[in-house]
């Protein structure tokens, strides 16, 4: 498998190619199975920003997989899978047999409970890609936020070029600096 490369997004989200057969252009889309193409999964699907998520790639078309810690909402169009994202055995499931995973899954900034963000946004963010890896996804797509930049004064005309927050406001915070980095160091590695 070759890595790829690719700069975080701040507050949007970050691609991480997982396999050496990714498409690289929009043409080759072809090349790859059309079912499997189409197919998704976001995990954390059945929070705010994920079940927005789900609405949008269904809207395009695509068969979406949710996987969290519960079932947030009914849809007969989207299948779910429950369980924990630091089990490879969980997850695998809902990865197998999908082109483009979605990475929602965070505690709420508000929790302040440093041992969970730790858990969910690093270790289980290792543990997604490891996963991905060897579920076959092809495409990886972190959504983070944009307090990773933010050290207390306004930001303006920011863009996701700007450097991460040397003094994190909170434990959130450092944890999602810390999922940037892991998914960034996976790619070099």
């Amino acid at each position: 498998m070759e890595p790829a490369v690719s700069e975080p997004m701040r507050d949007q989200v970050a691609r991480t190619h997982l396999t050496e057969d990714t498409p690289k252009a929009s043409s080759d889309i072809e090349n790859v199975n059309q079912n499997q193409a189409k197919k998704c999964t976001v995990i954390g699907g059945s929070g705010f920003l994920g079940q927005h998520m789900v609405e949008q790639l269904l809207a395009r078309g695509y068969t979406v997989s949710v996987f969290d810690i519960r079932q947030g909402f009914d849809n007969p169009q989207v299948q779910f899978f429950l369980g924990d994202l630091c089990s490879r055995q969980d997850l695998y499931p809902a990865l197998k047999g999908v082109n483009t995973v979605f990475l929602c899954a965070s505690p709420p900034s508000s929790s302040n409970n440093k041992e969970l963000f730790y858990r969910v946004n690093y270790f289980g963010t290792k543990n997604v890609i490891e996963t991905c890896k060897e579920a076959g996804v092809q495409k990886l797509i972190l959504t983070s936020s944009a307090s990773v930049s933010f050290e207390g004064v306004d930001i303006k005309n920011g863009t996701e070029d700007l450097p991460y927050a040397m003094k994190p406001i909170d434990y959130y915070t450092e944890s999602k600096i810390l999922q940037e980095k892991v998914c960034t160091l996976e790619l070099v590695e």
